[in-house]
């Protein structure tokens, strides 16, 4: 994959995270050094021409947008990238390897390609360089979430992939029963909400940057 080199001199650099957490190692070696080389990974082939990753989504997102209109708008990125990846798993997987598959078999592994939440685990757990299930601030929040505000949605194959689909069918299919909740209840999940959807825009941010269709 193709990478390129820029030279930055960090000298008078104030950088300040938000959140020290997502300061990496590497980038706190690059800050000690006056003059240090970034590799900076070029984007997926597949990702490179999409103008609402590389246009709009800078501009969509903002500090003081309500957490429902951000969740929608960082998940549309993830719906984009499953998109890419059902040609890529098409082909992967039907395309190259139909002359030893049977008709049934086909059949089974195209209904199986269609499933979003398949689609999504592949993206995060086999097309990503990044180890989401790793990440404790990004797939654990998720999971104390749910298990704090939804725990009978919680089961044997509650990864994050999982909780991370379920999440979006409770915010686009059922908000209104979050709406109905008792005003105390209702708050608090509308809070801790407020703050998940922060953490997803990590998530989002390490997918695009991290996704390799050619895996």
């Amino acid at each position: 994959m193709y990478m390129a080199s820029i030279k930055l001199n960090t000298s008078n650099l104030d950088f300040n995270p938000p959140d020290i957490r997502y300061q990496s190692d590497a980038l706190n070696i690059l800050l000690q050094d006056n003059y240090s080389t970034l590799a900076v990974r070029k984007l997926d082939a597949l990702l490179q021409d999409e103008p609402y990753l590389n246009i709009y989504l800078k501009n969509l997102i903002n500090k003081d947008q309500n957490f429902f209109q951000k969740f929608i708008t960082l998940y549309q990125c993830l719906e984009i990238l499953i998109g890419k990846l059902l040609g890529v798993e098409l082909k992967n997987k039907i395309c190259n390897e139909s002359s030893s598959r049977t008709g049934y078999q086909i059949k089974n592994t195209v209904y199986e390609i269609s499933k979003e939440s398949y689609r999504i685990n592949k993206v995060l757990n086999h097309y990503c360089t990044y180890q989401f299930e790793s990440d404790y601030h990004i797939g654990a929040e998720i999971y104390a979430f749910f298990e704090k505000h939804f725990s009978e949605l919680i089961n044997s194959k509650s990864d994050l992939s999982n909780l991370l689909y379920e999440l979006r069918n409770q915010l686009v299919h059922n908000y209104r029963t979050i709406i109905h909740k008792e005003e105390n209840q209702r708050i608090l999940i509308q809070e801790d909400l407020k703050t998940l959807v922060n953490q997803l825009e990590f998530l989002v941010a390490e997918v695009i940057v991290s996704i390799d269709f050619s895996k």
